[in-house]
């Protein structure tokens, strides 16, 4: 495996996504770690004990694994649609980009701004609920104005078009109408929760094409993309290593195969590239940086302990902690659900948009509880789930029987 640049892998139509997954043995392995975790407090000693170390500083992981969390993506969306954009009438004016939940560092708006092209933002989102059809003039207008341009359009969020209620899907209705008639390159972005409630809804799909979106990141696109992003650090000598075994995670084997870990990473995360940065950064702990290391090294007569201890504090070393495991609020259990599930086909709302889509309004204690979970947070006045609880979030909604996206 080597870390030259490598090709950019073009967006492929929805159903094609492969999720990466464990190998049966590392699966089963991962599955008897968690239950001893869990039953055996006699746990094997790590290589570095845990609470020796502290949470990595913001400056140094923006350093190591600096934003924007899409890695290569903006550049093989670019190869995506670098054809059909130069066509003077494509045999489709439209193109639909699905991405999974969480993106918070806007894409399609990125690509849009890269080229110039022409951007439509989203109506502000209760005004959709207004009553007769003002809102809906007010959209229609909108669209009319950017028909008569020329070059690419860009609706960057699809899923800010439209609320889960009863009042809250004409104003979509119109635009996908709009749409429909409209002769000039447009590209639509909407996120997967929405795309398969609007589908449903609206039947979206009889009207926008297929939709399109990025191949999965695998363990060996990981572990490239997060060796690429350490070598932006100014010493460029970083090591990362396993606080269990002290393995450096970016060594390669003779097969050239990825860790294990980042295989982990990848399955755990579903290939979303946002989501492993995000599990990626809190997994990072550095040393103590104090005297309480160097003193126990001195005093300790076990050389293999010395060494673990001295490596702890060396400012050349990052270690990768436990992933952390997210648990869902075991009380309001159902409207918990229902909270994450809006806000996940949403892409974020607001305490008075959730309780406009909700049975009853939400209670802001619940939000709060949320938020000290780890399993949403507030930007502003939106809440959104947090990307690295995902995984827990999609699997505590499919097991109730919450219908789940696709890619």
């Amino acid at each position: 495996m080597s870390d030259e640049p490598r090709q950019l892998r073009e967006f492929r139509p929805l159903g094609q996504y492969k999720l990466p997954s464990l190998q049966t043995k590392d699966a089963l392995q991962l599955f008897l770690a968690r239950i001893k975790k869990r039953f055996d407090s006699s746990q094997d000693k790590p290589y570095i004990a845990e609470e020796r170390l502290h949470h990595t500083a913001l400056q140094i992981l923006n350093d190591v694994a600096n934003p924007p969390a899409w890695g290569p993506l903006l550049d093989e969306l670019d190869i995506s649609l670098r054809d059909w954009v130069l066509e003077e009438r494509p045999a489709q004016w439209l193109k639909l980009i699905v991405l999974p939940p969480g993106e918070e560092n806007g894409l399609l708006t990125k690509w849009a701004k890269q080229h110039n092209h022409d951007l439509l933002d989203p109506p502000e989102r209760m005004s959709l609920l207004q009553p007769g059809d003002q809102a809906v003039q007010e959209a229609l207008s909108l669209v009319q104005a950017q028909a008569k341009g020329s070059g690419v359009l860009v609706l960057p969020e699809l899923d800010r078009w439209f609320l889960r209620h009863r009042n809250g899907l004409t104003v979509l209705r119109a635009l996908l109408e709009s749409l429909a008639d409209l002769q000039r390159h447009c590209v639509i972005g909407c996120n997967s929760w929405a795309w398969l409630f609007i589908k449903k809804a609206v039947a979206a799909d009889m009207i926008l094409p297929e939709g399109m979106t990025f191949q999965a990141f695998d363990a060996s696109r990981l572990r490239h993309w997060f060796h690429q992003l350490g070598e932006a650090h100014e010493d460029h000598d970083i090591t990362f290593r396993l606080t269990r075994t002290g393995d450096d995670v970016m060594a390669l084997s003779e097969d050239d195969v990825p860790h294990d870990f980042f295989q982990g990473l990848a399955a755990r995360s579903f290939g979303i590239p946002w989501v492993a940065w995000h599990l990626w950064r809190q997994s990072l702990r550095s040393g103590s940086k104090s005297e309480t290391l160097n003193g126990e090294a001195e005093e300790t007569e076990d050389a293999e302990a010395k060494h673990r201890l001295v490596a702890a504090d060396d400012d050349r070393t990052l270690w990768i902690a436990s992933l952390e495991e997210y648990t869902l609020p075991g009380r309001e259990h159902d409207m918990v659900l229902q909270i994450l599930h809006a806000l996940l086909i949403h892409g974020g709302a607001s305490a008075e948009e959730l309780s406009a889509v909700l049975p009853r309004p939400v209670e802001p204690a619940l939000l709060v509880a949320l938020r000290k979970a780890g399993i949403i947070y507030r930007s502003g006045s939106t809440y959104r789930c947090q990307p690295a609880a995902y995984p827990a979030i999609r699997g505590g909604l499919a097991i109730s029987g919450f219908p789940t996206d696709r890619l």
